[in-house]
């Protein structure tokens, strides 16, 4: 009777057991279905409004950016994510010891310094006026007499009377420190960051208007993010930067950042740091007058490391990285080249390299772009 009993309580046990197994099974499964439509609807609806009025190409937001000062640059929100450019993303913690063999940004600390001076070079000329000199109270006459009550005087708050000299001067020691500055960055970044890491590397070949045309400034821009090691699943919602080259009074051309906002990634992308991924819009079809886009994502799942200046191994496995996803995705046949520009009223003009057979790519084609999109033909020599 006691065996009848006890195995009656242990089907019991087990018919409990295998339904909370299947439970779980539901509650896991539902969860992994809810992320995956997380996933498509954080960037599948690329071709919403919304997103489009800040999906604007490379050349509009770099006018966009020259027409404002420095000091309010940090207002611009459109994405970095543009309808004519691919955009190659390094996402990392400058405190983490990886992120740090991959990419040292030392260099960042000189170029807030020239930013800082900017700013104030600009506040010294945006206006040559002189404030007014504000005549000194006179006391009134009192009887001697008759003591009358009298209010007190209360002295204006006259802003500080700019000496035009002092003024010119202040703006010729800050000319020239600047110049100074930017020289002293230009030689750091020449001579010592691309000796360095990766991401130095590349960054240094991608301002040299690089003859491999898939890391040319005529296709790629470069964009990085400023991630917290210890909460990597909000690297997605922070602000971002873009590299944009400027040609200065020094002659050398430096990098310098411009405030961006990421386009919509899913929270899932980052799963370490750093972490490198490759983002661009494919136009596929017009409706209603609208060119509808495919938004790709592609993962770097490579080499950080091993990027000795001779042998730069990680640069390397990176150009492959972007030379096969991007003809992948993006490459079209000569042949589609008139379909392309008859449905989307595009043009193609030839990226300005000078091709050589040289590593890793031996390339011996020229690559000839789309000026409205990503898309491209290639072109033998």
């Amino acid at each position: 009777m006691k065996l009848k009993y006890f195995l009656l309580i242990l089907l019991l046990l087990v018919l409990f057991l295998n339904f909370m197994t299947q439970e779980h099974f539901i509650y896991t499964l539902k969860d992994q279905l809810d992320q995956k439509i997380d996933d498509i609807i954080s960037t599948g609806n690329i071709n919403d409004p919304i997103h489009q009025s800040k999906i604007r190409s490379h050349s509009i937001t770099q006018s966009d950016s020259n027409s404002i000062t420095p000091s309010d640059s940090n207002t611009l929100t459109h994405y970095s994510l543009k309808n004519n450019k691919v955009l190659l993303t390094l996402f990392y913690d400058k405190y983490n010891e990886h992120s740090l063999n991959f990419y040292d940004n030392s260099e960042a600390l000189q170029i807030q310094e020239i930013n800082e001076l900017n700013i104030k070079l600009y506040n010294l000329t945006k206006s040559n006026e002189i404030e007014p000199v504000v005549d000194p109270v006179v006391e009134p006459v009192v009887d001697p007499v008759v003591e009358p009550v009298v209010d007190p005087v209360v002295e204006p708050i006259v802003d500080p009377v700019v000496d035009p000299v002092t003024k010119d001067q202040e703006i010729i020691e800050i000319t020239t420190l600047l110049e100074k500055k930017n020289l002293e960055l230009s030689a750091y970044i020449e001579n010592i960051l691309p000796k360095k890491n990766t991401w130095n590397f590349l960054k240094n070949k991608h301002k040299d208007t690089s003859p491999i045309p898939y890391i040319n400034q005529e296709l790629l821009v470069l964009e990085e993010v400023k991630c917290d090691g210890n909460d990597i699943s909000n690297c997605i919602e922070n602000p971002s930067v873009i590299l944009k080259i400027d040609t200065l009074k020094t002659i050398k051309e430096i990098p310098t950042e411009q405030p961006t906002e990421q386009p919509p990634r899913s929270e899932t992308l980052i799963d370490k740091l750093p972490k490198v991924i490759l983002s661009f819009l494919k136009p596929i079809d017009i409706i209603d007058g609208d060119i509808q886009y495919e938004y790709i994502i592609a993962e770097y799942n490579g080499i950080y490391s091993m990027n000795e200046p001779e042998k730069p191994l990680a640069y390397h496995n990176i150009l492959h990285f972007i030379q096969e996803t991007l003809d992948k995705h993006l490459e079209i046949k000569i042949e589609e080249k008139k379909n392309h520009e008859d449905k989307f009223g595009h043009t193609f003009t030839s990226i300005d390299t000078d091709i050589k057979a040289e590593a890793p790519l031996y390339l011996d084609y020229n690559i000839y772009k789309c000026n409205e999109c990503c898309v491209y033909y290639k072109e033998k020599n």
